[in-house]
């Protein structure tokens, strides 16, 4: 059944659970901090289940279930109805009980989810079903989700809200457009990620703001053209910085530097290639941008976006005036430029960090691009 769950999971992304006699033995989640999760939701169900149903977590998110065997139950989910906020995710925890001090985990949990609507989720569990070799007749039933007594709700002080929602969509669409001005602009008008030296920690809460906006972060910068496992790598790598952050002013750090670098990763893949490019070329750029410390080829490329060699070289020469090749070693070596500038001392391992097996060649490529080796970058930039 293991593998048939598995299975299930990398096909849907929705998280699957196995309970047998009360107890959770088997859980299949991209996220190794959710087994508390279903825990919180078995709990909250009644004890006599039908073998087919559905409940709701608030308006925000939903979850069911069947029995495959007697004394089993797979509980799918819980999954998102809608793109959620930190708002959104409050208001789950209250109603699942959840401490404060929860929020951050709750918040990583949902934001890789794949959002369902209520008519998803039974099909869902009829293909489950199906994969274990079992039927499931009619539509589920709906159950009542009731909050487990002994954790005190989290509540929170409608006046403690400082949200924006005008200046909160002129930040988004600054990330989206990759308008990094703007951004340094808005960050001086509104003091934004002015942290000062405080070593004081922000509360739970306030955390999970952040930690809901570095994930609405990162939908912008894909929706501007950034790669989008690119982009989920730089949004886990800001959520644990904020997670390790222990005062304010650090979270605010991270809180700004977050900002710049997805409006700055926009930047760069919209002005990579020329304006007349069209939606190939971008395809391309946004994944050779994403990808740039991996060696790459005209094949890898093409192979990773689903195209054959000869049929995306043709047409990204066509959309550009140049090959991929000439494309790849022209952003690597951007990229070069800038390890340099920040590491004078690394020049012999920024070749083979951006994926270059040999150290004469990509001197060459540096200077052809550049007009000067990456030594003699490295020294005219620590002058």
């Amino acid at each position: 059944m293991y593998d048939e769950l598995l299975l299930f999971y990398r096909a849907t992304h929705i998280p699957v659970s196995l309970f047998r006699g009360g107890n959770l033995v088997h859980n299949v989640h991209g996220n190794k901090q959710d087994y508390n999760i279903p825990m919180f939701l078995f709990e909250g169900l009644p004890a006599d289940l039908p073998p087919f149903w559905q409940s709701r977590l608030t308006e925000h998110a939903i979850f069911g279930g069947m029995e495959p065997d007697a004394g089993e139950l797979i509980l799918l989910g819980p999954v998102p109805l809608h793109e959620l906020t930190a708002h959104h995710v409050i208001a789950i925890m209250r109603e699942a009980g959840r401490k404060a001090e929860d929020v951050s985990e709750v918040f990583q949990y949902f934001s890789n989810q794949t959002i369902c609507d209520e008519s998803m989720l039974p099909s869902a569990l009829r293909l489950l079903a199906r994969l274990l070799g079992r039927e499931l007749a009619g539509e589920p039933a709906v159950v009542t989700y009731r909050r487990t007594t002994g954790v005190p709700p989290i509540i929170v002080d409608p006046e403690e809200d400082q949200s924006d929602p005008v200046m909160e969509a002129a930040l988004l669409g600054a990330i989206r457009n990759g308008d990094v001005d703007g951004l340094r602009r808005m960050f001086n008008l509104y003091q934004l990620g002015a942290g000062g030296s405080s070593r004081a920690e922000l509360p739970p809460i306030m955390r999970s703001y952040i930690i809901g906006a570095i994930t609405m972060m990162s939908r912008e910068a894909v929706r501007g053209g950034v790669d989008y496992a690119y982009a989920m790598k730089l949004c886990s790598f800001f959520m644990d910085r904020m997670l390790s952050a222990r005062d304010s002013r650090r979270q605010s750090d991270v809180f700004r530097d977050a900002m710049l670098r997805f409006a700055g990763e926009v930047h760069r893949v919209k002005t990579s290639l020329p304006e007349s490019a069209g939606p190939l070329a971008r395809k391309v750029s946004s994944y050779v941008l994403g990808n740039v410390y991996i060696p790459l080829s005209p094949t890898i490329v093409a192979e990773a976006l689903g195209y054959t060699t000869s049929y995306l070289c043709n047409a990204f020469r066509k959309q550009t005036g140049m090959t991929i090749a000439e494309f790849v070693n022209r952003q690597k070596v951007e990229e070069a430029k800038k390890l340099l500038d920040a590491r004078p001392g690394s020049v012999g391992r920024v070749g083979a960090e951006l994926g270059y097996t040999s150290q004469s060649y990509f001197s060459t490529i540096f200077h052809r691009y550049a007009g000067m080796t990456p030594g003699e970058w490295a020294a005219s930039n620590s002058l």
